[in-house]
């Protein structure tokens, strides 16, 4: 006897086709996610590897102005500090002949400051003209403590103006205190 179980028209089982295609689809839809997410992560990392390949050319453009400025400005701090050396050097002499003078006079010289020309003024005219055209130096402020008696203080005007390479002698202002009398003093020396 021959039975039939099967039905009269027959449905094949397509399961595994199903298995098999949703398996190559889902390669397929890994396969183009991959490839997307590798270029653009490639795209971003070429990307910050060119900004950083121009932050470090910025930094070295950067490094190298900041060593050629450092340089200039070695350079010209040199050479005000040679002016200034100069100046010291011219200046010293003077303020050790000025200190003998007042303690001759009984008197001390607390301190002293050499008035530089300023920029727009060397610019102007390098050099400095007294009233009657003779060249002068830089001006010499000074400060002298002495004690409550005015004499002294009062003469240090004639005392400097009697050496010849002084050109004038000018009291700026004179401050009483309780046990000293403090004046300071402009002198303009002939160069």
């Amino acid at each position: 006897m021959n039975i039939n179980l099967l039905p009269e028209k027959f449905i094949k089982n397509k399961a595994l086709e199903f298995i098999i295609v949703m398996l190559i689809a889902s390669i397929i839809i890994f396969t183009v996610l991959y490839s997307i997410i590798f270029i653009f992560f490639n795209s971003r990392s070429n990307q910050v590897v060119m900004q950083q390949q121009v932050a470090k050319i910025e930094g070295i453009k950067l490094k190298k102005n900041i060593d050629n400025l450092e340089k200039s400005q070695f350079l010209e701090l040199q050479s005000h500090i040679q002016i200034l050396k100069d100046e010291q050097t011219l200046a010293a002499p003077i303020m050790d002949y000025f200190e003998r003078k007042m303690d001759e006079l009984n008197l001390k010289i607390i301190n002293y400051r050499i008035v530089m020309l300023g920029d727009s003024e060397k610019i102007s005219s390098n050099v400095k003209v007294g009233a009657d055209g003779t060249q002068l130096l830089e001006t010499i402020l000074f400060r002298v403590q002495g004690k409550t008696s005015f004499h002294n203080i009062s003469m240090v005007k004639p005392e400097l103006e009697k050496i010849e390479w002084i050109y004038d002698v000018q009291p700026i202002k004179m401050t009483n205190e309780v046990d000293k009398i403090i004046s300071e003093f402009e002198v303009r020396v002939v160069k």
